[in-house]
C-alpha cells in the first residue's frame, strides 16, 4: 500500500503480486487470473505461430497486462530481450520443438483462465574487453566464454571473490540460469534443474584440465568470474550473452540481478516436473 501514488499502477501491482519489499520471502511462484486479458502478442518464425495466434487477437491492446509469445524457447527467449522492461507476464503458446517455456495448448477464452507464474532471474554480465572496455548487459539463459583461437582457453574462476580454480584448460566456461540449464548447459554435460531452483549452473566445454572437472550447481547468490589468463595474442577468448556476441574479452562476471527478473506464465496443467523428465530421458521408440 506505501507504493501507491509513489510509482507507476503497473509497478505498483507488479510489487503487489510477488509480495516485494516486505518483511517475507517473495515465493518464486504464484497464483493468478485475468479477468479483463489485454494482450501484446509476439509471434515467432514459425509457420503455425501466425495461425495459433489468430483466435487471440481480439485482447490485443496498446495496454497490455499480459504478453503472449508464439513459437519455440527461441522466440521466447527474443520476446523477453526486448520485452522484459513491461514487467509484464509472459505466456508462451509452442509452435515450435519442445518448448520448455511454452505451453502446449491455451484455451481459447484467456479470461479468468488461471495462470501459475514463476518468477525467474536473469544474470547480470559484466565483461572488460581486451582494450579494458568495460559493458554491461542482461541475460535470461545464459553467458559463456570460448577461445577465439585454434589454441584451448585458459580461464581463471573466482566464486564470491575467491579463486577457486587457478587454470581450467577448455573450449570455454559458461554459467547459466535454470532456464538455461536444458540449453548450452546441457551440452556440456549439465544436468537440466528445473525452471523454480534457487541455483545457477557453471558448465565447461571439452574441459582438458583439471582432470576432476564436471558440471556444478552453485547457490543462485553465488558471483562468478571468469578470467583468461593464457597470452591474448595466443589465447584469446571471446564472450557471448544469452548466444550474441559480445566479442573478444578478458573478464566476465556473473550473478544474479538483484533487480532484473521475468515472470513466465503456465496454465495449471503444465507440469514442470513431466516436461523436465521427457527431456532426460528419450521416447521408448528411440526418436
Amino acid at each position: 500500500d506505501a507504493a501507491e501514488g509513489l510509482v507507476a499502477p503497473p509497478v505498483a501491482e507488479y510489487l503487489r503480486r510477488h509480495g516485494l519489499f516486505t518483511s517475507t520471502l517473495p515465493p518464486r511462484e504464484i497464483r493468478v487470473s485475468f479477468d479483463a486479458p489485454r494482450l501484446k502478442i509476439v509471434c515467432g518464425p514459425q509457420p503455425d505461430a501466425e495461425d495459433r495466434a489468430a483466435p487471440y487477437r481480439r485482447y490485443e491492446s496498446p495496454e497490455p497486462n499480459l504478453i503472449l509469445v508464439l513459437g519455440g524457447d527461441g522466440s521466447m527467449m527474443h520476446a523477453i530481450r526486448e520485452h522484459w522492461r513491461l514487467r509484464l507476464p509472459f505466456l508462451g503458446l509452442n509452435a515450435g520443438h519442445l518448448g520448455h517455456l511454452m505451453n502446449e495448448e491455451l484455451p481459447a477464452d484467456l479470461a479468468g483462465t488461471p495462470l501459475v507464474l514463476y518468477r525467474m532471474p536473469m544474470l547480470r554480465v559484466d565483461t572488460v574487453g581486451e582494450d579494458g572496455a568495460t559493458a554491461r548487459a542482461l541475460a535470461f539463459n545464459d553467458a559463456w566464454v570460448e577461445r577465439d583461437s585454434g589454441q584451448g582457453a585458459w580461464l581463471q574462476v573466482d566464486v564470491n571473490g575467491e579463486m577457486r580454480v587457478e587454470k581450467v584448460v577448455a573450449d570455454g566456461l559458461l554459467v547459466a540460469t535454470p532456464s538455461g540449464s536444458s540449453a548450452y548447459a546441457r551440452a556440456m554435460g549439465a544436468t537440466p534443474v528445473p525452471l523454480n531452483s534457487p541455483v545457477v549452473t557453471l558448465a565447461g566445454s571439452n574441459v582438458f584440465h583439471p582432470r576432476f572437472w564436471k558440471p556444478l550447481a552453485l547457490p543462485d547468490t553465488a558471483a562468478v568470474r571468469m578470467t583468461s589468463v593464457g597470452d591474448p595474442a595466443k589465447r584469446p577468448v571471446r564472450g557471448f550473452i544469452d548466444g550474441l556476441p559480445v566479442g573478444r574479452v578478458k573478464s566476465m562476471d556473473v550473478r544474479v540481478s538483484p533487480v532484473a527478473a521475468v515472470e513466465v506464465a503456465f496454465t495449471p496443467a503444465f507440469d514442470l516436473s513431466a516436461k523436465l523428465l521427457r527431456s532426460l530421458f528419450p521416447p521408448a521408440d528411440g526418436g
